[in-house]
C-alpha cells in the first residue's frame, strides 16, 4: 500500500491557496517546514533571514536519534518492554508512525485519526496495481476523470490541508497525553524510590545500631574472659609466690636466729681476745723484765770479775 505524506504549508496570506496551481506534487517529508516558531535559534536554517518562518524540519532531527537514545530514554523514564519506540524513516510520516506505535497500559486503543481523515486518505492512496490488469491503461484512466472546475479543486486542497493540520494537531495533542501519563509514571516511581530508599536507610540504621550492641556485648564478653582467663593462669603462679614466701620468711627466720648466735660468738670471742691480750701482754711484760734481769745479771758478774782481778776501771 502506498504512502502518502500530509503537509502544513505556510499561510502568508489568504490568497496563497487560489493561487496555487492543481499540478502542484505533494512535498516529500523532508521538505516541509514547520510553522512560526517563537524561539528563532532552535530548528534555524542557516542564513536565511530573507524567508520567513524557514526552519528545519524536525525530522532531520529525529533521523539523527539512534537506538542508544532510545534505551537512555526509556530507562530514565521507567518504560518497561511493553512500549516500543520506533525511529521514523525520512520516507515516512508522523501520522503512519502514530498508527504503527502500540498503545501504553490504561490507553484507549482508537486511532487519534479522525474517521472520516482516515477514509480521505484511503480515498486518496492509490490501489496498487494488479500485474494481471494491463490491458487498457488509457481505457481506465479515461474511465475514472471526472469533470471539475477551478473552485472544487481549490476547494479540495483547502479541505486536505486543514485535515492535514487536524491530524498533525490530534497526533501532537496524542504525544502531549503519553508525556503527562509517562511523567506521572515517572513521577509515582521516584516517590516510591525515595520511600523505599527512605525505609532502607531507616532498616540500615536499625541493622546498624543491633551490630553496635552486638559488637559492644562481644567486646564485653571477650574482656571477662580475659579476665578470667588471666585469674586461671595466676592461680599456680600465686599459690608458688605463697609457697615461696612461706619459704623465705622460715630462711629469714634461720637467719636472724643464725645471726644471734654468731653476735653471741662474736661476742664470747671479742671477750677471749681481751683476756688473752691481756695475758700475753703481761707475758710479754714478764719476759722483757726477765731479760732485763738477765742482762743485768750478766753485767754484775762481769762488773765483779773485774773488780776481783784488780782492773781499775776508773782510769
Amino acid at each position: 500500500m502506498a504512502k502518502t505524506s500530509k503537509t502544513v504549508p505556510l499561510k502568508e496570506k489568504d490568497s496563497s491557496s487560489s493561487s496555487r496551481s492543481t499540478s502542484d506534487k505533494a512535498p516529500a517529508l523532508h521538505e516541509i517546514f514547520l510553522g512560526p516558531c517563537v524561539t528563532k535559534n532552535d530548528f534555524k536554517v542557516e542564513n536565511h533571514p530573507l524567508i520567513p518562518c524557514r526552519y528545519e524540519h524536525v525530522s532531520r532531527y529525529i533521523c539523527s536519534i539512534t537506538e542508544k537514545h532510545l534505551e537512555a530514554m526509556k530507562r530514565d523514564y521507567g518504560w518497561g518492554d511493553q512500549v516500543v519506540v520506533q525511529i521514523p524513516s525520512p520516507e515516512e510520516s508522523i501520522e503512519d508512525i502514530s498508527e504503527m506505535r502500540p498503545a501504553l497500559p490504561g490507553e484507549e486503543t482508537e486511532s487519534p485519526i479522525p474517521k472520516s481523515v482516515k477514509d480521505n486518505k484511503r480515498k486518496r492512496v492509490s490501489k496498487p496495481e494488479d500485474p494481471k490488469d494491463k490491458r487498457g491503461p488509457a481505457r481506465r484512466r479515461k474511465k475514472n476523470l471526472i469533470p471539475v472546475d477551478i473552485e472544487s479543486v481549490h476547494q479540495m486542497n483547502e479541505e486536505e490541508e486543514d485535515e492535514g493540520e487536524d491530524s498533525t494537531l490530534v497526533v501532537f495533542t496524542k504525544f502531549r497525553v503519553d508525556l503527562s501519563q509517562c511523567e506521572v509514571e515517572l513521577q509515582k516511581t521516584l516517590d516510591e524510590r525515595n520511600a523505599l530508599k527512605l525505609l532502607c536507610s531507616q532498616k540500615e540504621e536499625e541493622e546498624l545500631r543491633e551490630l553496635r550492641a552486638d559488637f559492644a556485648k562481644a567486646r564485653k564478653d571477650e574482656a571477662e574472659l580475659d579476665k578470667q582467663g588471666a585469674k586461671e593462669k595466676s592461680l599456680p603462679h600465686a599459690k608458688r609466690i605463697d609457697e615461696l614466701e612461706v619459704k623465705l620468711a622460715e630462711a629469714k627466720a634461720e637467719v636472724g636466729e643464725t645471726k644471734i648466735a654468731v653476735d653471741k660468738t662474736i661476742v664470747i670471742y671479742l671477750a677471749g681476745a681481751k683476756a688473752d691480750q691481756t695475758q700475753l701482754r703481761e707475758a710479754s711484760d714478764r719476759e722483757r723484765q726477765s731479760n732485763d734481769f738477765s742482762k743485768c745479771q750478766s753485767r754484775r758478774e762481769t762488773l765483779e770479775e773485774i773488780h776481783t782481778r784488780g782492773y781499775n776501771l776508773s782510769e
